[in-house]
C-alpha cells in the first residue's frame, strides 16, 4: 500500500518533530500503529498518525508518552466536567479513576483508541461519559432509563408488512444494527451517545466535545444516514431480502422501533 507507506514515513517524521524525547517505533508498538493505519487508509477515514503513536507508547509504559497523555492531555480537559461539581462530584476525582481505566495492566482502556480522531477529543469524551456514569450512579432516578424514555425514537406499529418482517427477521435486523453503529466514526459515535442515550442538548454535547454546536448536528445528521445506509445494506446481503422488503425495515433504523439504542450506545 504505497498510501499507507508515504503516511507512515510521514507519520514518523511528525512524531520525532512533535516529541523528540520519544523512542522512533519500533517492535509490537510500530505494528499496532502501522495496523490502525492501514485499517484507518481502508475504511477511507482520517488518521491522528502522532497521537495513537503517542497512544501506544504510553500503553507501553514509555514515561515521556505517559507524561503528555496523562498532564498535557487528560488532566487539561478536566474544565469540561467542572459543571458536574453541582451533582456532587469531584473532577479530581473522575480523573483519576479514568486514568486508572486507561492505563489498567490487564486491561488499559487507552489501546482502543483508534486514531480516527484526535487523542484530546478522544479524551474529552471518555471523560465526559465517567462523569455522566457517575451522575447516574450517584442520580439514579434522574439518569436512570432505557430507549422507552425517548419519545423521539419511538413509532407506532400500525404497517402490517412492517411487523411482518420484523417478526421474520427481528434479530438480523438487531445484529444488522449492532453493527452499523460499530462502524460509526468514534465522532458521531459519541455524538449520538450523548445527544440521545445522555440526552445532553446539541449545546452540551458540543461543549463536551470541544466543537462547535453546528459541528454536533453534522455529526447526528451524517450518523443517522450512515446507519440508515449500512444496516440496509447489511441486512440485504445477510437475508437476501427485496428492495421493497429492506426499505421497510430500514425505517426501523431510524424510529428504533423493536431496538434497544440506548444499550447500544452505553457500550
Amino acid at each position: 500500500m504505497k498510501d499507507a507507506q508515504a503516511q507512515w514515513e510521514s507519520g514518523r517524521r511528525d512524531l520525532a518533530a512533535q516529541h523528540p524525547g520519544l523512542p522512533a517505533l519500533a517492535g509490537d508498538a510500530a505494528g499496532r500503529v502501522r495496523a490502525a493505519l492501514e485499517s484507518a487508509i481502508a475504511d477511507g477515514g482520517t488518521f491522528a498518525f502522532v497521537d495513537h503513536a503517542c497512544a501506544t507508547l504510553a500503553v507501553a509504559g514509555d514515561s515521556l508518552a505517559l507524561r503528555f497523555v496523562i498532564e498535557g492531555l487528560l488532566r487539561k480537559q478536566k474544565a469540561s466536567i467542572e459543571r458536574f461539581r453541582s451533582d456532587g462530584l469531584q473532577p479530581d476525582d473522575v480523573c483519576s479513576d479514568v486514568e486508572a481505566r486507561l492505563f489498567d495492566p490487564e486491561k488499559p482502556a487507552l489501546a482502543q483508541y483508534s486514531g480516527r480522531g484526535s487523542l484530546e477529543g478522544w479524551l474529552r469524551v471518555i471523560l465526559t461519559r465517567a462523569a455522566l456514569d457517575a451522575r447516574r450512579r450517584s442520580h439514579p432516578a434522574r439518569d436512570g432509563g432505557s430507549s422507552d424514555d425517548l419519545p423521539h425514537l419511538r413509532a407506532p406499529i400500525d404497517d402490517p408488512e412492517l411487523d411482518t418482517i420484523r417478526k421474520r427477521s427481528g434479530e438480523e435486523f438487531r445484529l444488522a444494527f449492532y453493527d452499523a453503529i460499530a462502524g460509526l466514526p468514534d465522532e458521531q459515535r459519541a455524538a449520538l451517545r450523548m445527544h440521545l442515550f445522555e440526552e445532553l442538548t446539541l449545546d452540551e454535547t458540543a461543549r463536551a466535545l470541544g466543537v462547535h454546536r453546528a459541528t454536533v448536528a453534522r455529526w447526528l445528521a451524517a450518523a443517522r444516514e450512515q446507519l440508515f445506509a449500512a444496516t440496509r445494506r447489511l441486512l440485504a446481503e445477510r437475508l437476501s431480502l427485496g428492495l421493497a422488503e429492506c426499505e421497510s425495515l430500514s425505517r426501523f433504523v431510524l424510529s428504533g422501533v423493536d431496538l434497544s439504542l440506548a444499550r447500544v450506545l452505553r457500550e
